[in-house]
């Protein structure tokens, strides 16, 4: 399958990388996703005037104010080698050509409040009962081997459940029907419709079955938590920490000390709000994880310019993904600076972040396992967890032709 890198230097340290491009890649999928226009030039400035400017900046830490000078020093380095080194074709463009989308993609904020009853010879995984709705089971929901397609009754049947894609002699893709739609399911993607507190019963009980004889343990747990921003209050496309009478984060750092395999990863995208970085660096110092390497996705317009002011106070154009393992040193001894990389990529719909499995995978082991936590898409052989955990599966988001010629 061709690579979403566009463009990288050979340590890796500058990438540019497709979008979606790299999704497709991440699930072994033939089929394009659908995409809206590319950004051609920078989003209008919001940014205040020098005098507020000047306020706001000094209300930074100087820690603060360091931080984000170092991080904008290598954007533009690594802004200037992809415009130096990078071509692509006559045109320049970041980017690969893309299919634009028919209509925005439309997710259920919350399942139906009802629940379906069971329709006979779907849904082998669920428990059935002739006068009552289906009931949530422990035991893992396997789909198909023999057909294309497994029906269930509703979306709301798949709550709570283990769903799993086995492994065949080839990579194949499979489609899941419901009464919301229609859903790709990549090759060996296993996923749980549920938020970390409803679905850890089925977690704990569904990776003891899946993973048996071993111990469920994973490689690289990767998150990209509901953190509370201002942005974030204004949407209604996800729940923040805010809206949530437990922690989401403290959640899923719990499934972290009882799954992360010793060696392990957790690589966890952050806001540029710095109290959230210094949550999570303080968090996991608690469990002996230290910072190791800190990505920096920048987003760019098609010619390979920030779609922001690079040093705006209001609005940044990056994220930042930050990666963890166990510390060699006891808490508060460790001193190795953390490496750096830059990942240019143009930038899609709402809140699809670029996958980072190519990345990720340079760091793993051969056969390695890897759980995503608050989950909006699948990923191919890894567990996937969150209650909009299909929200980019739905095949609204892929060119309809494409998928019907898996069929």
């Amino acid at each position: 399958m061709p690579t979403p890198f566009l463009f990288h230097n050979p340590d890796y340290s500058i990438v540019l990388l497709d979008l979606p491009s790299s999704i497709q890649h991440a699930q072994q999928s033939q089929s394009r996703l659908a995409s809206t226009p590319v950004i051609e030039i920078p989003y209008p400035s919001n940014e205040p005037g020098e005098q507020k400017r000047g306020s706001l900046l000094a209300a930074l830490s100087i820690d603060d104010q360091a931080l984000h000078s170092s991080l904008q020093h290598c954007i533009r380095e690594a802004i200037a080698t992809l415009q130096k080194d990078y071509i692509r074709g006559q045109n320049g463009n970041w980017h690969v050509p893309r299919p634009e989308v028919s209509r925005p993609n439309k997710w259920p904020r919350e399942l139906p409040a009802t629940q379906a009853r069971a329709s006979s010879g779907i849904c082998h995984g669920l428990k059935n009962s002739t006068h009552g709705p289906l009931q949530p089971s422990v035991v893992p929901m396997i789909l198909s081997t023999t057909e294309w397609r497994t029906v269930f009754p509703s979306l709301q049947a798949l709550s709570g459940i283990v769903i799993h894609n086995p492994p065949l002699p080839w990579p194949r893709t499979s489609l899941m029907s419901t009464d919301e739609g229609e859903f790709v399911i990549p090759p060996e993607a296993t996923f749980i419709h549920a938020t970390l507190g409803s679905g850890l019963q089925s977690f704990i009980h569904g990776s003891q079955t899946l993973f048996a004889p071993h111990v469920p343990l994973f490689d690289l747990i990767l998150m990209d938590p509901p953190w509370t921003n201002r942005s974030a209050r204004r949407s209604s496309h996800y729940l923040t920490a805010q809206d949530q009478p437990v922690d989401p984060f403290d959640q899923a750092v719990h499934i972290v000390q009882r799954h992360l395999q010793d060696p392990g990863l957790v690589a966890v995208w952050i806001t540029n709000k710095s109290s959230i970085r210094h949550t999570v660096l303080d968090r996991f110092r608690t469990i002996n994880m230290a910072l190791w390497e800190e990505w920096v996705w920048v987003k760019v317009t098609s010619q390979g310019v920030p779609v922001t002011q690079l040093d705006g106070v209001w609005r940044r154009p990056y994220e930042l993904c930050l990666i963890f393992r166990r510390a060699s040193q006891p808490p508060g001894m460790t001193t190795v600076q953390p490496r750096r990389r830059v990942i240019a990529a143009v930038p899609d719909l709402h809140s699809r972040k670029p996958s980072l499995k190519p990345l990720l995978e340079q760091l793993l082991p051969d056969n390695y396992q890897a759980l995503e936590l608050f989950a909006r898409g699948l990923t191919a052989g890894w567990w996937s967890w969150g209650d909009e955990v299909l929200k980019f599966q739905s095949m609204d988001n892929w060119v309809q032709d494409d998928v019907a010629r898996l069929e």
